[in-house]
């Protein structure tokens, strides 16, 4: 996977899937809000039923999130996040972060929403649920694409740690069997 590859996907996810995404949801709410406000409405107190089952969801990426920074700080050698570049490193983390702020947003709205119901605040909240799935499926798609390569090249790299191990104990031998040679 090469870092043109990340570049196109980048491109694609922020720039295209997301934007059209944001856009289209724009449309969407405000046709609904012009033609039918009773249709959004209905919608965003739908979401509000399932409300705990998405809280939950949250909850568990916004600790995603925190444990993926750490996983940023520790990655070993040959990982293929270490082989972007700083343009692209630089670009993962904002995801990162932009996807941590929607969660936390995203948490924190919904005390406000616990002491006061109205239609506005449901369309916002509708509003924050959107950018926090679409953070969700932009920081999935990267991870998982780079996060299996990297799988794949940590059992490479540990047959290649193993095959230099043995190299370097032939090595010793063969330099101890020359020491004891010279010993004679």
């Amino acid at each position: 996977m090469s870092s043109d590859f990340i570049r196109k996907l980048d491109c694609f996810l922020r720039k295209i899937m997301i934007k059209s995404t944001i856009i289209i949801a724009t449309i969407v709410s405000i046709i609904f809000f012009f033609v039918n406000n009773k249709a959004l409405i209905t919608f965003a107190e739908y979401l509000e039923k399932g409300n705990d089952s998405i809280n939950t969801m949250v909850s568990i990426f916004t600790g995603i999130y925190f444990s993926l920074f750490i996983l940023m700080l520790s990655l070993p050698a040959f990982s293929r996040i270490k082989q972007l570049g700083k343009k692209n490193y630089y670009s993962l983390l904002k995801i990162l972060l932009f996807g941590l702020l929607w969660s936390i947003l995203y948490s924190l709205w919904q005390i406000v929403l616990a002491f006061s119901n109205n239609e506005f605040l449901l369309i916002i909240n509708y509003l924050l649920m959107l950018g926090f799935i679409l953070s969700v499926l932009q920081c999935t798609l990267y991870f998982s694409i780079i996060l299996s390569q990297d799988l794949m090249n940590s059992y490479e790299a540990g047959d290649e740690v193993s095959r230099d191990i043995q190299t370097i104990k032939r090595m010793l031998e063969e330099m101890e069997r020359k020491e004891e040679i010279k010993r004679k």
